[in-house]
């Protein structure tokens, strides 16, 4: 057997091996900078389906599909017309009756949407609106108002005007007298510990014992003011709506989708093709083992011609 350098079956699966493991490595790597940069917003959206203005109290199926095209930060702006829209975004949902609620946070970065096309079926009749809407996520949105503003030690707290006040005071407290600006001409050799800029221009600070304990006095007063938070109960927390996934719902939209007319082209369900015969694999059975046999044939007779040109010793 020849064994071409750098193609033997051993050497391109070690290869394959390889780029796979590299493929991998820089997949999750990707991966993770995406999901540190931003994140999803949970978001309910309440869902009315009307047709010919009136409820439509139907079930609805349906499915969102909006086209254009992907474009990352580093990417150049395409000009309509220099591409082809693709599927970008989509997503399906089911109205059992009127008025239904969909958990969709619409994560809509890094795409380029031209058109959505909404199709499904509603009372058991497709129908297809296309240029439906230049985006997914309603219009009709806005956020959600929390029972709580601040995360501490696992614990939901709300403000209070008490709290506020608390604060201002504390916050209001100056360290700056004593930091020590260092001068520009020795900003490369002594270095900034924070730095500021004004309409002077930029300014240079190095850190202090006494700026350091007046920070710490500082934060000392704030952590007092905690007070003056209401925790919020068991009960309280309860009534905190969530997404599917137990988020808290961030975001609470409303979405109105006119279904066509009477008088508009609707398709009735396509009805299912009948199924294909099955097929029982005896013929194909019959088939490979004739061929099989017509194989070893020729091998056999292949060698048997070897031997038979063997000079004999």
């Amino acid at each position: 057997m020849r064994e071409y350098e750098g193609f033997s079956f051993h050497r391109i699966i070690l290869i394959l091996m390889k780029t796979t493991l590299a493929l991998v490595a820089l997949a999750v790597l990707a991966f993770c900078a995406v999901v540190s940069a931003d994140a999803s917003v949970p978001t309910v959206t309440n869902v009315y389906f009307q047709k010919e203005g009136k409820p439509y109290t139907a079930p609805v199926d349906y499915t969102v599909n909006c086209y254009g095209y992907e474009r990352w930060p580093q990417d150049p702006a395409k000009q309509p017309g220099t591409y082809t829209p693709e599927v970008v975004f989509t997503y399906t949902a089911s109205c059992p009756e009127y008025g239904c609620k969909i958990y969709n946070p619409y994560y809509l970065n890094y795409r380029v949407i031209d058109y959505c096309n909404l199709e499904g079926t509603a009372g058991g009749t497709v129908f297809k609106i296309s240029n439906w809407s230049d985006s997914p996520r309603p219009d009709d949105c806005e956020r959600a108002q929390l029972p709580y503003s601040i995360i501490d030690d696992g614990g939901y707290y709300q403000s209070t005007p008490e709290y506020e006040n608390c604060t201002t005071i504390a916050y209001a407290i100056s360290c700056d007298q004593y930091r020590y600006e260092v001068p520009q001409d020795q900003v490369d050799t002594v270095g900034c510990d924070m730095s500021s800029s004004t309409d002077s221009g930029a300014h240079c600070y190095k850190e202090t014992p006494e700026w350091r304990n007046c920070v710490a006095e500082k934060d000392t007063e704030v952590a007092k003011c905690k007070k003056y938070l209401h925790k919020l109960t068991d009960g309280e927390l309860a009534q905190i709506e969530k997404d599917d996934r137990g988020n808290d719902i961030m975001y609470k939209c409303q979405l109105t989708i006119a279904l066509p007319s009477s008088n508009q082209p609707i398709t009735p369900l396509p009805q299912p093709e009948p199924p294909a015969p099955k097929v029982t694999g005896t013929d194909n059975t019959m088939l490979i083992a004739a061929v099989v046999i017509l194989a070893l044939a020729v091998v056999g007779l292949a060698f048997l011609k070897m031997k038979a040109k063997k000079p004999k010793k």
